[in-house]
């Protein structure tokens, strides 16, 4: 990583869960990339991010998971982020002025900026409120962004979206166009880092799967693609790295297909996956929706050949033909066919995976993407007032 951005302001981040997805890794990112005046607070249920959390230097602040008992974890998170405003100050009930203003960063979930706003103002401490979204999926998307637009538009915050797709979105929700910006994720470099060995079977090409195994992330399609890939690739080995709900069914179905029980690796969670796709040939990720993949970029970055669905934010991430292929969301078909294409031509994998590192350099890097977030909070500070919008 180059020289880390510099930020002299206190800073709160809110997170609904603390796991290994995409959300959790992109405030992790910024911890790391980032240099602090002072620690930045971590408010979020435990999980196994927190070590690496604790690690980049954060200050963590425990609260029970809202998915259980709603009224436990609500009292919980409101004395947890309390205790987040008020760590510093000499007291624990501070008085507005007594200390310098925070900014409280609410990531993934409107309804945690919601009770972060009342908590505030309830303490009577200072604060500017922010909130990025990552993307609500599934069937109660709709719902989701509904309420989320509401909540943002009533608190009139300012927004991150982290892909432009994702901007569009929240505004056929309702959010005012006024209220976002955008900035695309980004990831620290992979190739910064010794690969480890590849641990899987010598089967070449290789072709990577790496993501939560849900239906969202269309794993299901790539099995089905796979098997017709077989005979037109017959030395070609998948790899698929993760875990999710869907494992259980997965695992059977290449246990009951001839022509995918040799040829396809269910591995499970592999820690420091992204280093490993240096290894791989071919990467596929064909999402049915995404608000903007790390593990797309994270393939970008290690200069792999990239075959995904033209899902959600996929589009900015990748030129189609340039520094990936793209293909229809949920058409196994097509996504058949253009891993055939890759597979079978490596001066065509050789191109994609130049143009991809480029894509990477100039558009998703951590240090890009940091930079913009402080800008944001630099604007976002300098403003009077109660944590309204934009300047």
């Amino acid at each position: 990583m180059t020289a880390r951005i510099p930020w002299p302001g206190r800073l709160v981040y809110v997170l609904p869960y603390l796991g290994i997805g995409g959300t959790e890794y992109h405030v992790l990112h910024l911890v790391r990339a980032i240099a602090w005046r002072e620690p930045p607070r971590v408010v979020a249920p435990d999980g196994p991010l927190r070590p690496e959390f604790v690690a980049a230097g954060a200050r963590m602040h425990l609260f029970d998971d809202l998915t259980g008992n709603w009224w436990v974890g609500m009292r919980t998170f409101r004395r947890a982020l309390g205790e987040a405003l008020a760590e510093g100050s000499g007291s624990a009930a501070p008085v507005a002025g007594t200390r310098a203003s925070s900014i409280v960063h609410v990531h993934g979930a409107a309804e945690l900026l919601w009770l972060a706003y009342r908590q505030a103002r309830r303490q009577k401490a200072p604060a500017r409120f922010l909130f990025t979204s990552h993307g609500y999926f599934g069937p109660g998307a709709r719902t989701s962004y509904r309420l989320a637009a509401w909540i943002l538009r009533r608190l009139r915050v300012p927004v991150i979206a982290v892909s432009q797709e994702e901007a569009r979105r929240l505004q056929k929700a309702g959010l005012p166009p006024g209220q976002l910006r955008v900035v695309h994720n980004g990831v620290p470099d992979p190739l910064q880092q010794p690969a480890p060995a590849w641990p899987f079977g010598d089967g070449r090409p290789r072709v990577l799967f790496v993501g939560r195994l849900a239906e969202q992330k269309g794993v299901r399609q790539l099995l089905e693609a796979f098997e017709q890939v077989s005979p037109a690739a017959p030395g070609a080995r998948l790899v698929i790295v993760g875990a999710g709900p869907l494992e259980a069914e997965l695992r059977e179905r290449i246990r009951r297909s001839e022509s995918l029980r040799t040829r396809v690796e269910l591995a499970g969670p592999v820690p420091g996956a992204a280093r490993l796709m240096a290894h791989a040939d071919v990467v596929c990720m064909p999402s049915l929706d995404e608000a903007l993949s790390l593990v797309g970029i994270e393939a970008l970055a290690c200069g792999r050949a990239l075959v995904a669905s033209r899902a959600g934010g996929t589009g900015e991430l990748i030129e189609d033909g340039t520094s990936g292929v793209l293909v229809p969301p949920g058409d196994v078909t097509a996504l058949a066919r253009a891993l055939e294409r890759v597979l079978a031509d490596p001066g065509l994998r050789e191109r994609l995976g130049e143009g991809a590192r480029r894509r990477y350099e100039t558009a998703f890097t951590v240090e890009a993407m940091a930079a913009k977030t402080a800008a944001i909070y630099a604007g976002s500070e300098s403003r009077p007032g109660d944590g309204r919008a934009w300047r």
